[in-house]
């Protein structure tokens, strides 16, 4: 018990010396070019080329689906959504930052995709981004998560 009173007392005092500190957040216009490109290329259905805006080692985490890790199995993700009729996609930043060669871009989405049947379907929910920047200027997502904020159905 006294172990994780100090503990906890510690994360205290880690989190209030955190707040303390102001925010030191670049331009982040980087970042806004970045999220369009992503989305012209989402919507022009180019898995190839909406690939290229990851890095080497990049790690996609979609909705209910396992992480894919590096730059072919994120085309693979991209591509299989495209093939299901993925269009009309929307991302809407709430938050971005950039501090030194590290950033993130925080928001929300919209997309529509063909269901069972070939109905359409639409979906909305939140993505983080974190990119970092190369040696050379370019910046790169790294790691890229998103989650629906509708209900599953059906699965198991």
């Amino acid at each position: 018990m006294k172990k994780l009173l100090v503990l906890g007392s510690a994360i205290l005092l880690l989190a209030s010396a955190l707040e303390a500190q102001p925010a030191k957040s670049g331009d982040t216009s980087a970042l806004n070019k970045l999220r369009a490109d992503w989305v012209a290329a989402a919507n022009s259905k180019d898995p190839v080329k909406l690939t290229a805006l990851y890095s080497d080692d990049a790690v996609l985490m979609p909705s209910n689906s396992p992480m894919a890790k590096g730059k072919t199995a994120i085309q693979g993700v991209w591509k299989g959504m495209m093939d299901q009729g993925a269009r009309d996609i929307v991302l809407t930043s709430v938050g971005s930052a950039v501090s030194g060669d590290m950033g993130y871009d925080a928001g929300t989405y919209t997309f529509s995709m063909n269901g069972p049947g070939g109905a359409a379907v639409s979906d909305k929910g939140k993505y983080l981004m974190t990119v970092k920047r190369s040696a050379d200027g370019k910046w790169w997502i790294n790691y890229d998560i998103f989650n629906s904020d509708l209900a599953c159905s059906g699965g198991k």
